[in-house]
């Protein structure tokens, strides 16, 4: 397979999953409210206008597809607990630890009863004499 096709079929791997994912739709309703903001702030402060678009008062399209989206990925969720026979409260939530990765382990320290063996490991050479 060449490279540039390689290339091409990753990305849209990626994408395909970005959507499924619903990974877009906080930069569509960002977008949204850019808009909404900036339509607003031709007859308003800014601060004004930001805070109307963000409150929800008024939806414009993107908001409105973020909602409807929104709705039918919880209609989704409730649809799949009761195919599986329980509410969707019931479902367990994932762990917020479940995907980090642990700690490695202390390695282990022997420790030798008498000072002859101390800090040296187990079968090491004797080391040389001190040069005098």
């Amino acid at each position: 397979m060449s490279g540039w096709l390689r290339h091409t079929l990753a990305w849209v791997a990626i994408l395909a999953f970005a959507l499924g994912a619903k990974l877009h739709l906080p930069v569509v309703q960002l977008a949204a409210w850019t808009t909404m903001a900036a339509g607003y702030a031709e007859v308003m402060p800014l601060e004004e206008a930001v805070r109307a678009a963000v409150a929800g008062e008024e939806l414009c399209g993107g908001c409105r597809f973020v909602r409807s989206a929104e709705h039918a990925k919880q209609a989704g969720d409730a649809l799949l607990a009761k195919a599986l026979g329980a509410s969707a409260d019931l479902l367990p939530a994932p762990e917020p630890d479940a995907f980090l990765i642990p700690a490695a382990a202390e390695p282990a320290r022997h420790a030798y009863p008498d000072d002859e063996h101390a800090g040296r490991r187990h079968g090491a050479p004797e080391p040389p004499p001190p040069r005098g």
